[in-house]
């Protein structure tokens, strides 16, 4: 008996309330083919090889000791969920909202010396 009037209490409570249920996804940039990355290999490829796989970079830079150029490609995928509920309670309302977001954040580094020819790469 009691169990009914809790469920009839909640049903009640819900009939005049609002919920709703979110998601979002983004995407910044895309991840170069693996192929193309495989394909780079340090003391055989050069930079016109390894533009003409992996197009144009996000940045270039010099490394901190000016001795190699740098270049990055990177890409960023983001998800959001979330859901928020509002039930009235006389005169206010009690809600609850709840949010989850996930980052990834990646990248391909390749290290060219002062000729252009690959030396090094990274990858995260």
């Amino acid at each position: 008996m009691v169990s009914r009037l809790l469920a009839s209490a909640l049903v009640l409570a819900c009939c005049g309330s609002c919920a709703s249920i979110n998601f979002a996804n983004a995407r910044i940039d895309t991840a170069p083919a693996s192929q193309a990355v495989e394909a780079a290999v340090p003391g055989s490829s050069d930079l016109t090889s390894c533009l003409e796989r992996l197009g144009a970079p996000t940045s270039v830079s010099k490394s901190d000791d000016g001795q190699q150029f740098v270049l990055t490609w990177n890409w960023l995928e983001q998800s959001d969920w979330g859901f928020s509920v509002s039930i009235p309670v006389g005169d206010q309302s009690g809600s609850f909202n709840w949010k989850d977001s996930e980052s990834d954040t990646q990248f391909v580094r390749l290290f060219f010396d002062q000729n252009w020819q690959l030396v090094d790469k990274a990858e995260g």
